[in-house]
């Protein structure tokens, strides 16, 4: 069966897969973890650019409902699962993983006003909170996404309150920061983004059979 990459503007890629339910014979052969992802590997045209852009655009799209960061950018579905990440990790990136890319996009994102983070208990969002948003990102950065398996859905941290404060690291949890999408990124996503990724993708198809195993690729790539 033929499903499109891409079926219309502000959505995600390969929706059409998640309708049917194939995705999840996909993922027996593809693992289930950052799926899309893996997928759009599977075309040979797919450069590193191309990735880059994804990792853009999903962030974007994501950040535009205000989740909690773990639901918008860290998820077993998403594009990369950052409950196993390490600072190691980051730094010895095995292909094709691209996981430093997808933190520097969302660094880049951040550092460019985009997305913004907010605390549960804080009146200023993070790139308010330092003297400058390069300050605040190599803080936030460091200290959340590289050891992000210390703030995972610690139940007995919930129940034990105390304030969630940019200053108090130790006291971060998974469910208390969440990611927004600023005026300006909003502005960027609709105006230039989301209509250039669908011009890009709007002529591309996957066939896949009914084991899950892709077939081909048809159509092209509209760069």
């Amino acid at each position: 069966m033929k499903y499109k990459a891409l079926e219309s503007i502000d959505t995600f890629l390969f929706n059409s897969i998640y309708k049917t339910g194939i995705n999840k014979k996909i993922a027996v052969i593809l693992g289930e973890q950052a799926l899309d992802l893996k997928v759009l590997l599977t075309n040979s045209h797919i450069t590193k650019i191309d990735i880059l852009e994804y990792f853009e655009y999903c962030i974007l799209q994501e950040a535009q409902s205000d989740f909690e960061i773990d639901e918008g950018f860290m998820g077993q579905y998403d594009i990369y699962p950052l409950d196993i990440l390490s600072k190691s990790l980051f730094e010895n990136d095995p292909q094709p993983s691209y996981a430093s890319e997808y933190i520097g996009i969302i660094g880049e994102c951040f550092l460019g006003n985009l997305i913004d983070f907010i605390c549960k208990d804080e009146e200023k969002s993070l790139s308010h909170s330092f003297d400058s948003p390069f300050e605040a990102w190599k803080y936030f950065k460091e200290i959340f996404f590289y050891q992000y398996q210390n703030y995972l859905y610690d139940y007995s941290k919930k129940e034990d309150y105390s304030k969630i404060l940019w200053s108090n690291p130790k006291d971060w949890n998974s469910w208390d920061i969440n990611v927004i999408r600023t005026p300006k990124g909003t502005k960027y996503f609709n105006e230039i983004l989301s209509p250039r990724f669908y011009n890009k993708y709007k002529d591309l198809s996957v066939e896949i059979d009914e084991k899950g195993n892709i077939l081909r690729w048809i159509g092209q790539i509209n760069r």
